[in-house]
């Protein structure tokens, strides 16, 4: 017990607010608008030391974990979407190999299915290749 008018230690410290097991929304989302609206890492820290934002550290982290999120749902997407184009091939024409078309970033994530797991979605049992529209694209550039 603490005597009238005895001082109190004041915790100025942004981590203070903001922990994680404890994380407001408002915060998240004013330190992932300010670093989308003005990629400033400094305008961040300030907010954050001020307490209105999270840290830049902690913007950076979140951000990797949506694009990590998004990536493996997309691979999840990819692997369906690979496996009932497969289907409808060898339903269609036993004995051919099916072939799928897309652009740039899941191109990218395909060919990393196809390195990773070669057995099962290897080259051998499907070709990966870049859509029209972006191979039009690169041949209009040369």
């Amino acid at each position: 017990m603490q005597p009238k008018g005895a001082a109190t230690a004041v915790t100025t410290d942004a981590s203070y607010y903001h922990t994680r097991d404890r994380e407001p929304p408002l915060p998240i989302y004013l330190g992932l608008m300010t670093h989308v609206e003005t990629q400033k890492f400094t305008l961040v820290d300030k907010l954050y030391n001020l307490g209105l934002s999270i840290s830049y550290d902690r913007v950076l982290e979140l951000s990797t974990d949506m694009g990590n999120s998004v990536c493996a749902a997309s691979a999840a997407m990819i692997c369906l979407a690979i496996d009932v184009i497969t289907k409808a091939v060898n339903f269609l024409n036993q004995g051919q190999v099916p072939v799928l078309a897309c652009d740039h970033p899941l191109n990218a994530i395909a060919k990393k299915i196809q390195w990773n797991f070669p057995t099962v979605y290897g080259e051998k049992k499907l070709v990966v290749m870049f859509d029209g529209f972006i191979l039009s694209l690169q041949l209009s550039r040369h």
